[in-house]
C-alpha cells in the first residue's frame, strides 16, 4: 500500500490534502475512478439551474453568483451529501488537515507566549540594569563622600603629626641643652689636659746651636693616648710683628703615646737655615740684638692629642727678650694661643 498526498480540493471550494490510496488488489483501478466520474456528473446534475430557480418569480432574469472558475456554486444539502458520500479516506484527510491546523495554531500561541515571555524578561533586565546603574551611581557618590571625608582626615592627621613632631623636637632640644652642658662640664673636668712651659738657652755665642726646651705635662684626669708636637723659633727685631704661623719656616716635630695624668715629656725647637732647612746657631748681628735689646726670641708650636673621650689641640707661641724691661711687638704671638677639641684649624 502506498500513501500519495496531493494538494488538491477534497470538496469544490474547501481546499484539503487529498489522499490517493492505490490498491493492488484483485478490483480494477477504473471502478474506482468510473465511481468518482458518475459522483461528479451527478453533482453537476443535482445542482439547480438559474432559469429555473427564477422563472416562477421574474420573467426577467437575475444575476447569479458564479465562481472564479465560472460554475456556479453548490447547496449546501449537496455538500453534506458529498461529504457524507466521501467515504473514510476522505475523512482522513480532513481530521489530518484539521490536526495540522490545530499544531499550527498551537506553535503560533506557544510562540506568542514564549515573545511575550522574552519580552518580560527583557524588560526585567533592563529594570534590573536601571537598577544596577542608579546603585552603581549611589555607591559611586558614597565612594567619593568617604574619599573626601578620608583625605580629611589623613590632612588634619598629618598637620597634628606634624605639630608634634614639631613639639617633640622643641621638647627634646630643651632637654637637650642641660644634658648637653652636663656632657660639656663633664669632659671639661675628666679630659685630659696639655700644659707647656718653654725653657730658653741663655748661652748668646756666635755659631752656637740654640735650643729652645718645651715640657708636655697632662694635667688632666684621664691619660692621653696619643700626642704629636711641632714648633719652630725664630729671632725677630722688637719693632717686627711675628711671622711664625705662615708655615714658610722649618718645624721641629716628635710623637708620643699615653701621657698618664700628671706626667709630662720633653721637646726641643732649634733654628733652621730658610734655604737649605739645616739646624744653624745664632749670626753675629743676631746675638748682638739679642743681648741688647734691639730683637727677641720666640717659638711657634702646637700640640695634638686623643683621649677616650676625643680628639684635642693646643697651640701656643712664647716670646723671651733677654734685655729686662725692654719693650718688644709680641702682641701678634701672643694672639695665636688657643685650644680646643676636635679637628685643629687652620689659623
Amino acid at each position: 500500500m502506498v500513501f500519495v498526498f496531493h494538494s488538491t480540493p477534497l470538496i469544490p471550494n474547501f481546499p484539503s490534502l487529498q489522499l490517493e490510496v492505490y490498491r493492488h488488489m484483485e478490483q480494477p483501478e477504473s471502478k474506482s475512478f468510473s465511481n468518482d466520474h458518475s459522483a461528479d456528473k451527478q453533482d453537476v446534475l443535482d445542482s439547480p439551474s438559474p432559469t429555473q430557480s427564477h422563472q416562477g418569480e421574474n420573467s426577467k432574469p437575475r444575476d447569479t453568483p458564479t465562481s472564479e472558475s465560472g460554475t456556479q456554486p453548490r447547496g449546501i444539502r449537496q455538500r453534506l451529501k458529498d461529504f457524507r458520500d466521501a467515504g473514510v479516506d476522505r475523512h482522513i484527510e480532513l481530521i489530518l488537515a484539521f490536526a495540522i491546523a490545530f499544531f499550527a495554531a498551537l506553535q503560533w500561541l506557544t510562540s506568542c507566549q514564549n515573545n511575550a515571555s522574552t519580552s518580560r524578561q527583557v524588560s526585567n533586565l533592563i529594570t534590573a540594569a536601571d537598577r544596577i546603574d542608579d546603585a552603581s551611581d549611589s555607591f559611586s557618590r558614597s565612594a567619593a563622600g568617604i574619599n573626601s571625608g578620608v583625605n580629611n582626615a589623613v590632612g588634619k592627621l598629618g598637620v597634628q603629626a606634624q605639630k608634634m613632631e614639631e613639639s617633640r623636637k622643641s621638647s627634646e632640644a630643651q632637654a637637650q641643652k642641660p644634658l648637653q652642658a652636663t656632657i660639656d662640664n663633664f669632659h671639661l673636668e675628666q679630659k685630659s689636659w696639655a700644659k707647656y712651659e718653654v725653657y730658653w738657652p741663655n748661652n748668646l755665642v756666635v755659631n752656637a746651636i740654640p735650643t729652645v726646651g718645651v715640657k708636655i705635662t697632662n694635667t688632666g684626669k684621664i691619660p692621653m693616648l696619643s700626642a704629636f708636637v711641632a714648633g719652630h723659633i725664630e729671632v725677630i727685631q722688637d719693632t717686627q710683628a711675628a711671622a711664625l704661623a705662615n708655615g714658610n719656616h722649618r718645624a721641629d716635630g716628635l710623637f708620643h703615646s699615653f701621657v698618664f695624668p700628671n706626667d709630662s715629656f720633653p721637646f726641643s725647637a732649634n733654628l733652621h737655615d730658610e734655604k737649605s732647612g739645616q739646624i744653624r746657631g745664632f749670626t753675629d748681628s743676631e746675638a748682638r740684638a739679642l743681648r741688647e735689646g734691639r730683637s727677641y726670641i720666640a717659638i711657634f708650636g702646637f700640640i695634638t692629642y686623643r683621649d677616650q673621650i676625643g680628639s684635642h689641640w693646643l697651640r701656643f707661641c712664647d716670646w723671651h727678650n733677654y734685655v729686662p724691661y725692654s719693650v718688644s711687638n709680641a702682641s701678634n704671638c701672643v694672639s695665636m694661643n688657643k685650644a680646643g677639641d676636635g679637628k685643629m684649624p687652620a689659623h
